[in-house]
């Protein structure tokens, strides 16, 4: 079932419960309803889409499209409201975790999303590390962009040096015209 594209609910038939669902961005979650539905209306279709499971019409399929916030009316032959959902689509933090914990296993990565972007705290052993995690977690946003680095290198940089010494004669020194 897709969605029909109204901007209008009544208020008066707005419930005062309305449900929160923050759901990682490409992975679908099914909903039981109390009965059929034969409308579901989204504030924006670009960040989720809905399905109806055609065999069993209490089951609803929501599919977030795009990380971003919409909400969402399911109403019955009456127009009345059956349920009403505030979705959060976020960026898949716990795929991102699980593979900077697989990859970079010594590290102590944390991650964050907020909006569109992801970051990366913590202490890291190298700038090489930090790399590494920066690229791993840029296969999950859309963009490389929305990876923010806050992450520190635990050991600081070391620069090396080469240093020579050179012995002279004071009055050697006096009669250099420097």
């Amino acid at each position: 079932m897709r969605c029909c594209y109204r901007n209008y609910v009544p208020a008066s038939r707005v419930g005062e419960m309305v449900e929160e669902i923050e759901l990682p961005l490409h992975k679908a979650k099914v909903l039981t309803l109390s009965r059929a539905i034969t409308r579901a209306v989204i504030g924006d279709p670009t960040v989720m889409d809905v399905e109806q499971d055609p065999d069993q019409l209490t089951k609803i399929i929501l599919r977030p499209q795009a990380v971003g916030l919409t909400n969402v009316f399911f109403l019955d032959d009456n127009g009345d409201i059956i349920r009403q959902i505030e979705v959060r689509v976020v960026f898949d933090n716990q795929g991102i975790k699980s593979a900077l914990k697989k990859l970079l296993p010594d590290e102590n990565i944390n991650v964050t999303a907020f909006r569109n972007s992801v970051f990366l705290s913590g202490k890291v052993s190298s700038p090489v590390v930090v790399s590494n995690a920066i690229s791993i977690a840029s296969q999950f946003v859309a963009e490389a962009a929305n990876v923010v680095n806050m992450m520190t290198v635990a050991a600081g940089q070391q620069v090396v040096l080469q240093v020579r010494v050179a012995e002279m004669d004071r009055n050697v020194r006096k009669n250099l015209a420097v």
